[in-house]
């Protein structure tokens, strides 16, 4: 996924050719970033913000599939939230239909340089087995997208699991975001 030419904070995506924040931190608060943090590096205000997932409200806007793979589906469902100026709060849905537990399941985010992107912890890594009389077991995980300039979104992703000792690992490229 090299030759973007994409620059974050450091980076788990390893060689993808882009930097991306993926958070390590918790955070059940919502922070709100300062003044003087968004004039001096409008980027850098990620760094303070924290959302609570209760605190997320659904916008009336269509999810955008990015992958279905071997029964796993992520879904980004965008939401009413903006934590501060030109952030915008994504939510990442997995839903597994897959027959085998999933398990080590991790969704990797990357975005051009003049944008940011950071990732709150996930809900969880495992999803059991499904079972069509139960409802799709699922995993959560707000992204925090902020865009000072206002540019056509593109983000590079990669996820990986596993599922019956198979490793499955996806990545690609979406530009089919709405504007937020």
């Amino acid at each position: 996924l090299g030759g973007m030419g994409m620059g974050m904070a450091a980076s788990p995506l390893g060689g993808m050719g882009m930097g991306m924040a993926a958070s390590p931190l918790g955070g059940m608060g919502m922070g709100q970033p300062t003044a003087a943090a968004v004039q001096s590096d409008p980027l850098a205000v990620l760094d303070d913000v924290n959302v609570a997932l209760g605190s997320v409200q659904p916008a009336a806007l269509q999810p955008l599939q990015v992958v279905n793979k071997n029964g796993v589906t992520v879904n980004f469902h965008f939401t009413k939230n903006s934590p501060g100026p030109h952030i915008s709060v994504i939510l990442v849905s997995v839903i597994s239909m897959n027959p085998l537990p999933v398990s080590a399941f991790e969704f990797q985010a990357a975005v051009p340089r003049v944008m940011r992107v950071k990732l709150q912890p996930p809900s969880g890594t495992e999803l059991g087995g499904y079972n069509p009389i139960l409802p799709p077991p699922s995993i959560s995980q707000l992204m925090l997208l902020a865009n000072p300039t206002k540019a056509k979104i593109r983000m590079k992703y990669r996820i990986s699991f596993k599922a019956g000792g198979q490793e499955t690992v996806e990545m690609g490229e979406t530009g089919s975001f709405p504007q937020l």
